[in-house]
C-alpha cells in the first residue's frame, strides 16, 4: 500500500500513477481553485506531485519518440515521417524541460525554504 501524496494516508488509488486517497482526489480536481498554502507540509506534497506529473509525462513522450524512430523505415512519405518524428522530439524536449523545472522548484524548496512564486499568497507579496 503506498501513501497518498497529499495527506499521507495509506492508499490503493492511484491517478497518473501517483498515490491519493478518495478524499483527496475530489480535493485535486482542476475544475476548483487550489486552496492556499498553509504549511510547508502541503507545498513540498504539491510540489512531489508535480515532480511525478512532469517525470510520467517525460516517460511517456520518450516512449513516443522511441516508437516513432522504431518504425523507421514505413510506408510514410518521407517528409511526414519527418514531420512526426519533429514533433516529438519536440515534445520530448518540453516535457523534460517541465520536468526539469519541477525538480528544480522542489529542491530550492527543500534546500533554502524558497516558496515558488505562484504559491505566495497576495498579502505576501512584497
Amino acid at each position: 500500500m503506498a501513501n497518498c501524496i497529499y495527506c499521507g494516508s495509506d492508499t490503493s488509488l492511484y491517478q497518473s500513477k501517483i498515490p491519493l486517497c478518495a478524499e483527496c482526489v475530489g480535493a485535486t480536481d482542476t475544475r476548483q481553485p487550489k486552496p492556499a498554502p498553509l504549511h510547508n507540509d502541503y507545498v513540498r506534497r504539491v510540489l512531489q506531485l508535480e515532480v511525478a506529473e512532469t517525470s510520467a509525462r517525460a516517460e511517456t513522450a520518450a516512449a513516443d519518440f522511441k516508437g516513432i524512430i522504431g518504425s523507421i523505415p514505413t510506408g510514410i512519405p518521407h517528409p511526414d515521417g519527418t514531420q512526426r518524428i519533429h514533433q516529438a522530439a519536440h515534445i520530448l524536449s518540453n516535457a523534460r524541460k517541465d520536468m526539469m523545472q519541477a525538480h528544480s522548484r522542489l529542491d530550492d524548496f527543500l534546500r533554502s525554504g524558497v516558496l515558488p512564486e505562484d504559491f505566495k499568497r497576495p498579502e505576501d507579496a512584497e
